[in-house]
């Protein structure tokens, strides 16, 4: 079902998104000439453009909303501007399915490498055997992007799709990176019911931010960006470069307003929760299920045969939601559901 939506949102969203900044394939005059970055001419590659354009994908069901994910697209544009002396040309796209919760899913939509020919430039489509999707260890995957005729004057151009089950943190974007930059955008729009606190770290970045009024649509746009020098004993580069990322704040998609502001006003506002409160209201081991309480000659070996009771009767369905998706009296019919509504029946079964 998950990969059915996110297939879907690729042919709605397509057009209307990719339509921002430049577009793939067209190249400037500029673009076709450069040989140095002004700010930088000592570079050997240049990031002529880069964009990442990121939105909530959410289905409405009345008055709640179904929150899928973080859909973003990335587009980028690079030149090699010497003999690539650095062997560039091997792009990974890192991401995190983890088997079936699909946490992070990515498809590749189009790379394409222009380069000279005998001083002719030519165009070449990258196809499936250019692109590589390598499962890692530990539930991580990569797309690997293998490009051909990269030398001097290549122009290496891709762009994907990511949707990003975990919602409630934004990967973000950095501006800077280890080669210059002519132009790099980012853009968040989020609806009304969401609301993210964002962390901009960089002079420049605070300067060039947009947002709308009602803080539901974020916009940067930065030129001339030049690139990070790595220095010794810098533990984390990421805590030096110029970038934005977030965190959800406000979450109404359930119609009640979530607010992440403390733990403790966090964990009230769950409890207060109507399928919350389900579970500690009225249920008793005979409802679900149980004719009499588990026996075990130590507690703990009460509280194993407790967990693979719910083990072997309950099914856990792939969810990132940090909140129950349901009431008791709907888990105990349909046998089904997230970590959270299994765990809160085992803590019901604990207590009783």
């Amino acid at each position: 079902m998950k990969s059915a939506v996110f297939c879907l949102v690729l042919l709605l969203y397509a057009g209307h998104i990719w339509a921002q900044g430049s577009e793939f394939g067209v190249y400037s005059e500029a673009e076709l000439s450069m040989e140095k970055v002004p700010f930088d001419p000592e570079a050997s590659i240049v990031v002529l453009f880069e964009s990442g354009i990121s939105q909530p994908l959410y289905t409405e069901t009345g008055y709640s909303s179904i929150v899928h994910g973080i859909y973003t697209k990335y587009h980028y544009r690079y030149k090699i501007l010497n003999d690539n002396v650095l062997n560039f040309g091997d792009i990974r796209i890192p991401f995190y399915p983890a088997g079936e919760l699909k946490i992070e899913q990515v498809a590749i939509v189009s790379a394409q490498v222009s380069y000279l020919e005998e001083g002719e430039r030519v165009v070449k489509e990258l196809s499936k055997d250019d692109i590589k999707l390598v499962e890692l260890d530990n539930g991580f995957s990569e797309y690997r992007i293998i490009f051909p005729n990269v030398k001097k004057g290549s122009i290496l151009e891709w762009k994907y799709e990511k949707l990003d089950r975990a919602y409630y943190s934004l990967e973000g974007w950095a501006f800077q990176g280890e080669h210059p930059k002519l132009k790099s955008y980012f853009s968040l729009k989020s609806p009304l019911f969401l609301q993210y606190q964002l962390v901009i770290q960089g002079k420049r970045v605070r300067e060039a931010l947009i947002q709308s009024e009602k803080r539901d649509f974020f916009e940067w746009e930065i030129d001339s960006i030049s690139s990070f020098r790595a220095e010794p004993y810098i533990i984390n580069p990421l805590d030096y470069l110029d970038r934005v990322e977030g965190f959800l704040s406000r979450d109404g998609s359930q119609g009640d307003q979530i607010v992440y502001s403390t733990w403790a006003e966090l964990g009230y506002q769950i409890q207060s929760i109507k399928s919350f409160e389900s579970y500690f209201k009225g249920n008793s081991l005979r409802k679900i299920g149980m004719k009499e309480g588990f026996t075990g000659s130590t507690p703990l070996e009460i509280a194993e045969n407790a967990y693979q009771f719910v083990a072997n009767e309950f099914e856990l369905g792939p969810s990132v939601y940090a909140l129950p998706t349901q009431t008791a009296n709907d888990l105990l019919k349909f046998k089904k559901g997230n970590h959270l509504d299994i765990n809160l029946l085992l803590l019901v079964i604990f207590q009783k």
